[in-house]
């Protein structure tokens, strides 16, 4: 490189390497690479993901139903609201059973935490229901944006956790 050739140029001359295969074996390398504290990650992580996808699955569902069930009496609507409730309690049961490595802790209460206040809100919308309560109603749409925000917060740092370890 002194000579003014380019990294690109000198790089293969010294190592024997194009740039091209030395990023191709690096990442190949990376993705094959076996840590324990990588695995353990992993395994902590692929149960999540499952309690997220129960979550997305869950909001999907319940959304498709307000929509449907906008003209319903709130009785009517009760026995939806009790499986969706359910559903949570589940979910918050599967994250609270997780044990997490212990460089996820952190990451771990946030799912807790997220989840549990997830199934709260639910609840508070079927006493809401069931009492035929507006005032709890009120209160259980007061919840939305801290449950919006909790669920990015939550989204991003399992993103930042698949980054830092290298995850898909």
């Amino acid at each position: 490189m002194r000579k003014g050739k380019s990294f690109d140029t000198a790089s293969p001359k010294i190592t024997g390497v194009s740039i091209a295969t030395f990023e191709q074996d690096w990442l190949n390398w990376q993705r094959n690479w076996k840590d324990s504290k990588r695995e353990q990650v992993r395994q902590y992580i692929s149960q999540v993901e499952t309690i997220t996808q129960g979550i997305s699955a869950l909001s999907s569902d319940r959304a498709n139903f307000l929509r449907i069930s906008a003209s319903m009496s709130f009785s009517s609507r009760i026995p939806t609201q009790t499986q969706f409730v359910s559903r949570a309690v589940a979910l918050e049961s599967q994250a609270i059973a997780l044990t997490p490595p212990p460089m996820l802790k952190d990451f771990h209460e946030e799912l807790t935490a997220f989840v549990s206040l997830y199934k709260k809100w639910l609840q508070i919308a079927l006493d809401a229901f069931k009492q035929e309560n507006n005032t709890l109603i009120d209160q259980s749409n007061a919840m939305i944006p801290e449950v919006a925000g909790r669920e990015n917060r939550l989204w991003s740092q399992l993103l930042d956790v698949k980054l830092d370890w290298g995850l898909k």
